[in-house]
């Protein structure tokens, strides 16, 4: 047994402190393995928590992704066919503001930004990559089918949601060829994981 004095806490643990001529016990070695197997649990429950909150965090990137696709479509396909012109997507973007001013990442700028991004993906060049290097595991197929509105958009490249929106605009913006893009957002989704 070791003797404490002075009123010093145990070198073995800083948090229990002896009267002079007290002695150490098992005590304190008992309290710290029972902390270690709780700070194992405790670990085991922020392991649970950090995985489910990566998941939301996933589902929620991918339903903002799916919005801008869709958005892009609709908006995108009023522009062709000349029903809209630029100054709609203003108006657009003003009512949307109007409607919900909470709402963030809808303006002029932004809409034009998820148009880009529906027409790079949906482009033949897309879907020529796509099959020859086999994205086809993340790729839905890539028939077109008709929204809630009675739109014909092509289906979401499950694929884009291994990065987010801005990342999306970085590499639009940046990469030339489908091939960097592609390139890209897989690159970024390997940085994400480590």
């Amino acid at each position: 047994m070791t003797t404490v004095s002075h009123g010093k806490p145990y070198a073995g643990n800083p948090h229990v402190r002896f009267e002079e001529g007290d002695s150490a016990s098992a005590e304190p070695r008992r309290k710290s393995l029972l902390h270690k197997k709780q700070e194992r649990e405790f670990e085991l429950v922020n392991t649970i928590i950090n995985r489910h909150w990566e998941r939301a965090v996933g589902l929620a990137n991918a339903e903002s992704l799916m919005t801008y696709w869709a958005v892009g479509a609709f908006v995108s396909s009023r522009l062709k066919s000349a029903a809209w012109g630029a100054k709609v997507v203003e108006e657009l973007s003003d009512y949307l503001k109007s409607r919900n001013p909470k709402l963030r990442g809808f303006s002029k700028r932004q809409i034009y930004y998820m148009i880009d991004f529906y027409e790079a993906y949906t482009a033949i060049e897309f879907a020529n990559i796509s099959n020859r290097l086999r994205l086809d595991e993340f790729v839905q197929t890539p028939s077109a089918q008709l929204d809630d509105n009675g739109l014909e958009i092509a289906d979401f490249p499950i694929f884009l949601t291994l990065t987010t929106f801005s990342n999306h605009l970085e590499i639009l913006n940046c990469c030339a060829s489908m091939e960097e893009r592609v390139f890209y957002v897989l690159h970024s989704a390997r940085e994400r994981l480590k």
